[in-house]
């Protein structure tokens, strides 16, 4: 209810100066001043996160909505196509869901990142870690932590609903992690985990690119992805051994080409 009777203020409001600095506010209470700057500039662009529904709704009373474009980075729900994409043509919207993108006719895309954002250089604190929503990646953490438990220091952050577990690095969220703090993890963090049972490269795919991270993951696809390289990423499965992540953590890091990076850059 909360959510319709912020829907139907905005409508309202939609016309009154100020709504771009307003949205501005909404987009720093979720990203950092970088990104938002990037999402404020182009402003015939939008993103759609199940965590920042209100900001979009701005956008899209701000925007021309039917000539703008729209990224969406969550699968959505019948009741969110209704609400937040009416203003838009399914042409015009971009997914990563590619159920969705089949039933509402959008254009899939990969994620993608501001590839020259500022790396900071921060003594290592974990050997591996992870944030993110559960999204059914729980028992995966489970088993990789089981794997790693007394050989390695780790840290996996899962926003949902807490599950009994005996691993000592899991913890559970019950709000966001300002992105400013998420991102000394990642500097804190010599692999970057990332489990996924949608197949898509992700925000954490391009963060251990531009910041120098290696990467676990469990997507095997993205071995025909340009962005790949043995020695960066590791494929794991349920077979996958201690000795092998030894091995892979071993191995230097190989430095991605520039023209490769820019694929996946925002803009």
């Amino acid at each position: 209810l909360l959510r319709y009777f912020m829907y139907a203020l905005v409508k309202f409001f939609s016309w009154f100066p100020g709504v771009k600095a307003i949205n501005e506010k909404w987009c720093l209470y979720y990203y950092d001043k970088k990104i938002t700057s990037a999402i404020m500039e182009n402003n015939k662009f939008a993103i759609l996160d199940s965590a920042a529904h209100f900001d979009i709704l701005l956008l899209m009373r701000t925007l021309k909505c039917n000539n703008g474009y729209l990224v969406v980075w969550n699968t959505l729900s019948g009741k969110q196509v209704k609400n937040f994409l009416r203003s838009f043509k399914s042409s015009n919207v971009f997914s990563y869901s590619q159920t969705d993108c089949e039933k509402y006719g959008f254009i899939k895309i990969n994620d993608f990142f501001l590839i020259d954002y500022p790396k900071i250089s921060m003594p290592i604190k974990y050997d591996f870690y992870f944030l993110g929503r559960d999204k059914g990646r729980s028992e995966m953490l489970f088993d990789f932590a089981d794997l790693l438990e007394g050989n390695y220091k780790y840290r996996f952050d899962i926003l949902g609903k807490k599950r009994k577990n005996k691993a000592n690095g899991i913890y559970y969220m019950k709000k966001y992690t300002p992105f400013e703090e998420y991102l000394n993890n990642v500097f804190q963090s010599q692999c970057l985990v990332d489990f996924s049972a949608s197949g898509n490269i992700t925000f954490r795919t391009i963060e251990a690119m531009i910041f120098g991270k290696k990467y676990i993951t469990n997507i095997a696809d993205i071995a025909t992805c340009d962005l790949y390289n043995e020695n960066n990423i590791l494929i794991v499965n349920e077979k996958t051994s201690l000795n092998e992540i030894a091995k892979f953590l071993a191995k230097p890091l190989v430095e991605i080409p520039y023209s490769t990076k820019i694929k996946y850059d925002f803009y």
